[in-house]
């Protein structure tokens, strides 16, 4: 967080030395990306359900439940609109292994006080994180 703000400042001082211009940040948007793979951070079907609790639901309703399961949400938390995504997918080492790609997006229109606000937005993504996967520090310690 702290180089890209960083590289940012020295961006911007660049541009005004060599036009007389200093762009200024209209959006900021932070992403994180998971990968959880069979095998290493979860063992089956009823694991996974542990590991994600929200599955739970969607195990229920099918007649054979697998890790071919995915979901979205978007929510807005004051001006930052998270969005999360969790779907299988398949690793392009072994594809034979059963996957999940978690993301969680945050974008919040740009404020004065960047460093504060990448500290707000990874907070709001963290919370997120941790809803999905209540027991992520317990698991992955």
């Amino acid at each position: 967080m702290h180089f890209a703000v960083s590289e940012f400042a020295q961006f911007q001082e660049f541009c005004g030395r060599q036009h007389g211009k200093v762009p200024n940040a209209v959006s900021v948007e932070v992403a994180k990306i998971d990968l959880l793979t069979q095998g290493k951070h979860w063992a089956d079907v009823d694991d996974l359900a542990t590991l994600m609790p929200i599955l739970g639901p969607a195990h229920a309703a099918m007649e054979t439940p697998g890790p071919n399961v995915a979901f979205k949400w978007t929510e807005n938390i004051g001006d930052v609109t998270l969005a999360v995504s969790v779907s299988a997918a398949r690793l392009k080492a072994d594809p034979t292994v059963p996957a999940f790609r978690m993301e969680f997006r945050a974008t919040q229109p740009a404020t004065d006080n960047l460093d504060e606000q990448l500290e707000q937005i990874n907070s709001i993504l963290n919370r997120a994180f941790f809803r999905v996967i209540p027991s992520a520090e317990r698991r992955f310690a």
